[in-house]
């Protein structure tokens, strides 16, 4: 089947808008990520690192790991 996407009836022509939309999500995501770090006071990233415990991120890990086997 030339012309058509691993079985899945997809035409090759749409293949490289998605790697392209991929690729730009990314970079958006990372733009954004940068202005976020680059606005905010170095002492909010530290204090927020000097909040987290070891009980919370461990509750954290249990609440996730408890939805994902439930749904």
């Amino acid at each position: 089947m030339t012309g058509v996407a691993a079985g899945n009836g997809v035409p090759d022509l749409e293949r490289p808008y998605r790697r392209w939309s991929v690729w730009a999500r990314a970079l958006a995501g990372f733009a954004v990520l940068a202005g976020v770090v680059w606005w905010s006071p170095l002492e909010s990233f530290t204090d927020a690192f000097e909040a987290v415990t070891l009980p919370g991120v461990l509750a954290a890990l249990g609440v996730g790991a408890v939805t994902t086997v439930l749904s």
